[in-house]
C-alpha cells in the first residue's frame, strides 16, 4: 500500500482518478490530485450563460467509433451520465455534411457512394479512382516517418493531400500536414502501408488484435444499434468532467490551486513539491500535464529525461463564439467547414456550425445561429504577429463568417477566447522520441507514467482509454511483484 499522485485536473487525471479509485485497495490506499487553477477538466470547458446558452472553450463532441470510443461510452454508463447524452446518429446533416471553404466557395465533401464516383469540385476526378488505385501504387515509403502531407501525395496525390488532408490537419491539430508525422497522427494506415504495401490492402488483411476488454454494456449496444456517430450532453461535454470528478471526489484528494514547483526522484519514490513549502511523498506518479510542463518540474538529475521530453510543441487556438440573428442567414446545414492553409486571404482554421448540430445548447431567449471561429494554430505567430487582442479575434471571426458563408449583417453577441498551449504537435519523428523517453523511464526503474495528450493521441477518447490501461498495466505489475 502506499500514495499515488496524479499531476493535472484534465480529463486525463480524471480519468486516471476513476480507474484508480476502483482499484485503489490493490493499488495504493491514498490517491492525491494536484491541479494548478480553480477548476478540473482542463481543456474540457463547457460554460453556461444566463441565457440558456453553453458554450464550449474546448472540445465539444465525442466520436464512439473504435475501441478508444467504446470504452468511453462504458465509462459514461459506469458514471450514470447516460441520460443526459445528445447523440448524434450517422445519417444526421452534421455527420454527413462536412465542408471545405476552397477558392472563395463552399465545397462539400464525399460522404456517400453516389458522391464518391463523381467529380465534384474542388477535386478534378472522382474521389473513389483515387482510392481504387491506391493499392496498385508502390510505396515510396522506405521506413522513416514522413510528413502526414508527403503520405497523401505518395498514396492519393497532390489534391486529396491539399483538399482533405490539409483541412482536416487544421481540424483536428490545429498544426500542417507538411510538419505533422503520419505515423503518429495516422499509425494505422501508416502501419497498413509499411506492412502490406497500401493502405486498403493492410486493413483487409492486417491483423486483427484482440481488444484488451469486453466492450459491449448497455449504451455501447444502444450507440451501435441507433448508429451514433458521436456525442455530447445537455451540459457540454463539460458535464463529462463534472460528473467525473462527483464520481471520485470521495476516494481521491483534490488539491486545487495547488501549482506543483518540482519533483525529485530518491529511492524509488518522487517527492512533489506543490504549492509553496508543501509535499508528498508517492510511490508511484501518474503525470498528465504536458511534456514541456513535465521537464521543467523534473530534478535535474534527470537531465536526459527531461531533454526527451522536449518532444514538440503545443500550440495556440483562438476561438470566437459568435451568434447571428437566424433570420439574417443563408440556408446551412452541416457540421462547419475547413480552410486549406493553401486559401488565400483567410485567417482562420475553419468555422463549425454549432446551432446546426447542438440547438439543445442555444441560448433560449431568440432563435440565434451559433458558430465557433477557430484561428492560429500552428500559424498563431502568423496571424497574430504582436499578440492576440479581442478585438483582433473578433474582427477575423466576423469577416470569416460574412466573407465565407455570405453573411451581410454583423452578430449579435461574440465571446473570445486564446486557448494557450492546448493542442501538442506531433511531429515528424514524434514515436522515436517517445520510445526514448519510455525506455529511460523503464532501464531506471521509474515509478512515472506518462499520460495526456502528449504522447498517444490528443483525442478525449484517447485520453480516457490510456489512463485505464496503463493503471491496469501498473495493476498488474504490482500484483506480480507482491507474489
Amino acid at each position: 500500500m502506499g500514495t499515488a499522485v496524479i499531476l493535472g485536473g484534465g480529463i486525463s487525471g480524471l480519468a486516471t482518478s476513476y480507474y484508480m479509485s476502483r482499484a485503489s485497495r490493490k493499488l495504493f490506499d491514498k490517491i492525491i490530485l494536484i491541479e494548478s487553477s480553480d477548476r478540473v477538466g482542463g481543456w474540457m470547458n463547457s460554460q453556461r450563460y444566463d441565457n440558456g446558452a453553453v458554450y464550449e472553450f474546448g472540445p465539444r463532441s465525442v466520436r464512439t467509433a473504435g475501441e478508444a470510443g467504446k470504452n468511453t461510452l462504458q465509462l459514461v454508463e459506469e458514471i450514470g451520465l447516460e441520460s443526459d447524452l445528445i447523440p448524434i446518429g450517422r445519417s444526421h446533416p452534421a455527420t454527413r455534411n462536412r465542408f471545405i471553404y476552397v477558392k472563395g466557395q463552399l465545397c462539400k465533401l464525399p460522404s456517400g457512394i453516389g458522391s464518391l464516383i463523381k467529380t465534384i469540385p474542388p477535386f478534378s476526378k472522382p474521389f473513389a479512382l483515387s482510392l481504387l488505385q491506391e493499392p496498385f501504387k508502390s510505396s515510396q515509403l522506405v521506413g522513416d516517418d514522413i510528413s502526414i502531407h508527403d503520405f497523401f501525395v505518395d498514396r492519393f496525390g497532390q489534391e486529396i493531400a491539399e483538399y482533405a488532408a490539409n483541412p482536416f490537419c487544421r481540424g483536428v491539430f490545429a498544426g500542417s500536414s507538411k510538419h505533422l508525422s503520419v505515423k503518429s497522427c495516422f499509425p494505422n494506415v501508416y502501419n497498413a502501408v509499411k506492412t502490406h504495401g497500401s493502405i486498403a490492402k493492410g486493413l483487409l488483411l492486417g491483423e486483427r488484435k484482440k481488444p484488451p476488454y469486453k466492450l459491449d454494456g448497455r449504451l455501447v449496444k444502444r450507440a451501435v444499434t441507433e448508429k451514433w456517430a458521436s456525442w455530447s450532453t445537455v451540459n457540454g461535454l463539460g458535464g463529462l468532467s463534472d460528473t467525473l470528478h462527483d464520481k471520485v471526489k470521495d476516494h481521491v484528494q483534490f488539491h486545487l490551486n495547488s501549482p506543483c514547483q518540482r519533483i525529485v526522484h530518491q529511492d524509488d519514490k518522487f517527492t512533489v513539491h506543490f504549492n509553496d513549502k508543501r509535499q508528498v511523498v508517492a510511490d508511484h506518479v501518474f503525470s498528465t500535464i504536458s511534456a514541456e510542463d513535465l521537464a521543467v518540474l523534473l530534478d535535474s538529475k534527470e537531465d536526459k529525461l527531461k531533454l526527451s521530453l522536449e518532444i514538440g510543441p503545443s500550440v495556440d487556438v483562438a476561438i470566437a463564439h459568435i451568434e447571428f440573428d437566424l433570420k439574417d442567414l443563408p440556408s446551412i446545414n452541416g457540421f462547419g467547414h475547413l480552410v486549406p492553409s493553401t486559401e488565400p486571404g483567410c485567417s482562420n482554421l475553419g468555422v463549425i456550425y454549432d446551432s446546426l448540430t447542438y440547438p439543445q445548447l442555444d441560448r433560449k431567449d431568440r432563435k440565434v445561429m451559433k458558430f465557433t471561429v477557430m484561428m492560429g494554430g500552428w500559424w498563431f505567430q502568423e496571424i497574430f504577429p504582436s499578440g492576440a487582442s479581442s478585438k483582433h479575434i473578433e474582427d477575423i471571426a466576423i469577416t470569416s463568417i460574412q466573407n465565407q458563408l455570405n453573411v451581410k449583417t454583423g452578430p449579435i453577441c461574440i465571446k473570445t477566447k486564446v486557448l494557450e498551449k492546448c493542442i501538442p504537435q506531433y511531429l515528424i519523428g514524434h514515436s522515436e522520441r517517445l520510445e526514448q523517453i519510455e525506455d529511460y523511464i523503464y532501464d531506471n526503474n521509474l515509478p512515472l507514467s506518462l499520460l495526456g495528450s502528449s504522447y498517444h493521441g490528443v483525442s478525449v477518447n484517447d485520453c480516457i482509454y490510456n489512463a485505464r490501461k496503463e493503471v491496469d498495466r501498473i495493476l498488474g505489475h504490482h500484483s506480480q511483484r507482491s507474489r
